[in-house]
C-alpha cells in the first residue's frame, strides 16, 4: 500500500495553520491531499495538534472517496498505521506541488517511482526558507517531496517522540540509501513549488495559478469569450460548485424563456433564453477551470444536462416563436427553426466546420433571433442561419484538409 504522511501543525507569523491557507478556492491540506492520491496513496495520515474542522471535513472527503484517512498527533501512532512493506510519500507541511511537475521531479512521469527531491544549496526557497527545505548535506536541501520504502517508519519508536517525523523519517530514508533526485531544473515557474507562508505571498501566486487555468474561447464565440472573462473576473469564488448551480440557472431560465414563448411573448422569451445558454456557458467555463486548476474530472453527467437543456430549449423557443410570427403552414412553422437549429448544433461540433467556435455560441444565436423578431424578420434569420451553417458544412467536407477551428 502507498501512504501519504502530510502534517498541519506549523503557523504563519500570524497564528494561522498553513495547511488552511486558501489558494485557488480550497485548502493547501485539501491540495496535498489531492496530490497525494494523484501519486497512489491509498491512506493518508495527518500530522496534526487536534483535528479541526478543516481536517475533519477532508477526511469525510477522503472516506467518501474510497481512501483512508487518519488524523494523529505523534511518532507513535505513525508506527502502528505502516507497515514494512509499505511505500511512505511525505510531502511537507504548507507545500502546494503542481500534480505533473511532483509526477516528473520524483517519479520520472511514472507513479511506482521512489526518490526524494532535492534542491540545491544556492536554490531561492532553500536559502529563504532553511527550517523547511532543511539541508541534506553540503550541496543540497530536501525538497519537501519524499517517496519512499516504509521500513524506516518503525524506527521512530526508537527515536525521541517529541521530534520532527518528517525530519527524522528523511534522515532514515537518506540512511537507507533511498534515491536523491535533483528538481532545480523543474522550478522555473515558482507556482509549480510553492511554499505557503502568509495569504499576501498565496493571493500573488493565485492569480498566476487561475490564469493558466482559464480556458480562453475563441473571439469568434462572443458569448463564451465574455464567460471565461467573466469566470476569471469572479475566481476563485464558485469554483466548487458554480458549474452545478450555473447549469441548474440555465435550466431554470431555459424552461421559463420556452413558457413565455409559448404564451405569446417571443421576443421576451426568445431574449430570456439567450440569458439561458449563456448561463450554460458561465457554467462550463466554470467546469474547465475546476478541471484545469483542481484536476478534477468534469462530471460527463452534467455536461449532457446542460447540453440537451440548451439545444432542446433553443429549438423548442425557436419554434414557438416561429409559430408566433409566421404566417406559413403549420409544417413549414416546426420544420425552419428546428432545421436551422440543428445544422448550428452540428456546424458547431469541435473539427466539424472552421466557423465551429462560432455556430457553437447558442447565446448569441438566440440573441440574434430575438432581435429579429423584433423586425419581423425572424423567419429569414432563421434561413440565413441554416443556410450558413450547412454551407460551411459541405466547405469542410469538400476541402478535408482545411484547418478546422474548434
Amino acid at each position: 500500500m502507498r501512504i501519504a504522511l502530510i502534517a498541519a501543525v506549523k503557523r504563519t507569523t500570524s497564528g494561522e495553520l498553513r495547511a488552511e491557507l486558501m489558494l485557488g478556492g480550497r485548502r493547501v491540506l485539501e491540495w496535498q491531499a489531492d496530490l497525494a492520491q494523484a501519486l497512489g496513496c491509498d491512506r493518508i495520515i495527518c500530522l496534526c495538534d487536534a483535528p479541526t474542522n478543516t481536517i475533519l471535513a477532508l477526511q469525510r472527503a477522503v472516506e467518501g472517496a474510497g481512501a483512508e484517512f487518519h488524523a494523529i498527533r505523534g511518532n507513535i501512532q505513525l508506527t502502528s498505521l505502516v507497515r514494512t512493506d509499505d511505500e511512505l510519500v511525505m510531502i511537507r507541511d504548507g507545500l502546494v506541488i503542481d500534480r505533473q511537475t511532483a509526477l516528473n521531479s520524483v517519479s520520472s512521469g511514472e507513479v511506482s517511482g521512489l526518490g526524494i527531491a532535492t534542491l540545491p544549496a544556492n536554490d531561492v526557497l532553500a536559502q529563504s526558507y532553511a527550517e523547511d527545505f532543511e539541508r541534506i548535506d553540503r550541496d543540497r536541501h530536501w525538497a519537501g517531496l519524499a517517496i519512499m520504502r516504509a521500513g524506516q517508519v518503525q524506527q521512530l519508536a526508537d527515536l525521541p517522540p517529541d521530534g520532527d517525523p518528517m525530519s527524522l523519517l528523511l534522515r532514515l530514508g537518506l540512511q537507507g540509501r533511498t534515491q536523491c533526485r535533483d528538481i532545480g531544473a523543474v522550478l522555473e515557474q515558482p507556482q509549480n513549488w510553492l511554499l505557503a507562508v502568509d495569504d499576501e505571498m498565496l493571493a500573488k501566486r493565485e492569480a498566476t495559478l487561475i490564469d493558466a487555468a482559464v480556458t480562453v474561447p475563441s473571439a469568434l464565440s462572443p458569448s463564451k469569450a465574455v464567460a471565461a472573462a467573466t469566470v476569471r473576473a469572479l475566481a476563485p469564488r464558485g469554483i466548487e460548485s458554480g458549474a452545478e448551480v450555473g447549469v441548474a440557472i440555465a435550466c431554470a431560465a431555459m424552461l421559463a424563456g420556452v413558457a413565455l414563448t409559448g404564451f405569446g411573448y417571443g421576443i421576451v422569451g426568445l431574449a430570456l433564453a439567450a440569458v439561458a445558454a449563456f448561463a450554460g456557458n458561465f457554467a462550463d467555463a466554470l467546469a474547465s477551470l475546476r478541471e484545469n486548476l483542481w484536476s478534477r474530472k468534469r462530471s460527463g453527467k452534467l455536461d449532457l444536462a446542460r447540453v440537451i437543456c440548451i439545444e432542446c430549449g433553443a429549438a423548442l423557443a425557436a419554434v414557438l416563436a416561429y409559430v408566433q410570427f409566421s404566417d406559413a403552414g403549420l409544417t413549414a412553422k416546426i420544420a425552419l427553426p428546428i432545421l436551422a437549429l440543428g445544422l448550428l448544433y452540428l456546424a458547431g461540433k469541435p473539427g466539424k466546420t472552421r466557423l465551429a467556435s462560432f455556430w457553437s455560441d447558442r447565446a448569441l444565436h438566440l440573441a440574434l433571433l430575438a432581435i429579429a423578431a423584433t423586425s419581423g424578420h425572424l423567419d429569414a434569420a432563421l434561413a440565413v442561419f441554416g443556410l450558413l451553417a450547412l454551407a460551411d458544412l459541405l466547405l469542410h467536407d469538400m476541402l478535408p484538409s482545411a484547418k478546422s477551428e474548434s
